[in-house]
């Protein structure tokens, strides 16, 4: 039941996120369906939970080298790769993925925290 209610607020977090990233952020382009966009962020969040422990096993040396923040690289490679697999949002260039980037780990914190007991 824990897990589900962490699915659920991770869900929110990026949704909000995206949303937030889409409306500020120049060059990131989301879809205008609702629904879509929380289908992304449910991409989000599935590969986030799947693959982000793995790449931060594979980029350990770089994350410590670089005292955590070689993490953004790894968020940033999360959000290329759902560039990559969603039609429903697209990223021109890097300066929008830097920034999505950045908008997408401080709400993920944040919800973190806020949701922490």
């Amino acid at each position: 039941m824990k897990f589900i209610a962490r699915v659920a607020n991770a869900v929110i977090a990026n949704t909000f996120a995206l949303l937030a990233s889409g409306e500020i952020i120049p060059g990131v382009i989301l879809s205008h369906e609702f629904i879509r966009i929380f289908g992304v962020a449910a991409i989000l969040t599935a590969i986030n939970f799947l693959a982000k422990p793995l790449l931060k096993l594979l980029l350990t040396p770089v994350i410590i080298v670089t005292f955590g923040a070689g993490l953004l690289l790894v968020n940033a490679l999360i959000l290329f790769f759902l560039d990559f697999l969603s039609e429903d949002i697209m990223m021109q260039g890097a300066l929008p993925l830097l920034f999505t980037t950045l908008m997408v780990s401080a709400v993920n914190v944040i919800g973190h925290f806020a949701t922490k007991s």
